[in-house]
């Protein structure tokens, strides 16, 4: 019987083979190009992450990014410094300089066989603080066997023609990073997003003023208290363990509107099996001549379980 099953093996595998073909499609591929991640604001030191694009045949194997281009960063237009290269394809500024409320910054990129790069200029937005917020009420999970408390936060819009802010949610346990579900409390998971505002991926709440220009306003989100582990290091616990968390962290920013596109098409990848299933979505990028994101923000974080 097994000689049977293994001879019934050998041909099913040999009709796999007959049966694949060579369709002589040519995918496009304009050729490499160079990739910019870099995300400013006026707390942090100009750091930017340079890579590469793939070709869509052929096999691709994760490399240490681009550690040989010339990075030249710019204020207003005028030429301040070119970045330092860290390795893995990190660019820092080698004075240290952070970028000032106001003033726009930009990138040009150069690297041998690519063509050059060059980034949109993205003005530094002044910060936006909480004025007051409450993380006490317990609510209904959307999620099944889930506590979790509704996260209500206050803050004042300026009346100017467009504002846009962005908060997310990030848990800890030990200083780890915990995956937490978070939702818009009474509403569908499907209705998440309205006119003033839209989720994007990764716990991230995206809103405009259209709604409450030039006034204070609340944001409900609901926060899940516990979540999987994601790193075990230096822990009693096990990676994926769920764990209640010892801190919740609120991340406010006020963002340029480049920032709020790019998030926008974040949100609409499927993630995981389902992506094959999918039409696929260019990824937004506001780089000339190769591809990423450079987009300016400011922002504050509190420990909302303290």
């Amino acid at each position: 019987m097994n000689k049977v099953i293994r001879t019934m093996l050998v041909l099913l595998l040999m009709l796999m083979g007959a049966c694949k073909k060579d369709l002589g499609v040519e995918l496009p591929y304009e050729g490499e190009r160079l990739i910019i991640y870099g995300l400013i604001s006026a707390d942090s030191v100009v750091s930017v992450k340079i890579d590469k694009t793939a070709s869509p045949t052929g096999t691709f194997m994760y490399g240490e990014g681009i550690n040989d281009a010339t990075v030249a960063f710019f204020e207003e237009g005028v030429f301040m410094e070119n970045l330092h290269p860290l390795g893995k394809g990190i660019y820092r500024s080698p004075s240290g300089r952070k970028p000032q409320v106001g003033k726009g910054y930009s990138l040009r990129v150069e690297a041998l066989g690519f063509p050059t790069a060059e980034t949109s200029n993205e003005v530094i937005p002044r910060q936006v603080s909480i004025s007051s917020y409450i993380f006490q009420d317990t609510v209904s999970s959307l999620f099944v066997g889930e506590t979790a408390r509704k996260l209500a936060f206050t803050f004042a819009d300026e009346e100017k023609e467009l504002d846009l802010y962005y908060a997310k949610i990030e848990g800890q346990y030990q200083g780890k990073y915990v995956a937490l579900n978070t939702f818009r409390p009474d509403r569908p998971l499907e209705a998440s997003e309205d006119i003033c505002s839209f989720k994007s991926e990764d716990n991230q709440y995206v809103l405009s003023d259209i709604c409450f220009n030039g006034q204070s306003f609340t944001f409900d989100i609901g926060v899940a208290m516990a979540g999987a582990l994601q790193d075990s290091t230096d822990t009693a616990k096990r990676l994926g363990q769920n764990v209640a968390c010892d801190k919740i962290f609120l991340h406010f920013r006020k963002i340029s509107p480049v920032y709020r596109n790019y998030l926008y098409r974040a949100g609409w990848e499927d993630e995981g099996f389902l992506k094959a299933f999918t039409t696929p979505i260019r990824e937004y990028t506001n780089v000339k001549g190769g591809y990423g994101l450079w987009a300016a923000y400011s922002e504050e974080v509190v420990d909302i379980l303290h």
